[in-house]
């Protein structure tokens, strides 16, 4: 879920330095996310190529126990929602979707 990371930037507080987290699923929806936080490492169960990809560009440093290709929805038979709708977008424009409900 992203309610924790859009709640964080919800508050406007400002990034911390050095900041690590720990989840148990990123995809590059969590991805885009952590970037917008300043966040500058990420532990994970399983990862997403995506969200590999969106780390490394963003100097983000990650260690996942498991990599996908993508994140899949909850039954397997699908790209995630949030994966799917994240593809293609710089974090800024993402969490302005979110923020806007479309």
């Amino acid at each position: 879920m992203l309610t924790p990371l859009l709640e964080y930037l919800e508050k406007g507080i400002p990034p911390v330095k050095n900041v690590t987290v720990y989840d148990r699923i990123t995809g590059n929806a969590a991805a885009l996310l952590l970037k917008s936080i300043g966040t500058t490492r990420v532990m994970s169960e399983l990862g997403s190529q995506n969200a590999i990809k969106t780390l490394n560009e963003a100097g983000i440093k990650y260690n996942f126990n498991k990599i996908t290709d993508c994140i899949m929805n909850n039954d397997g038979t699908a790209i995630c929602p949030m994966e799917k709708l994240s593809l293609g977008k710089t974090s800024e424009e993402f969490y302005l979707v979110l923020k806007s409900g479309t």
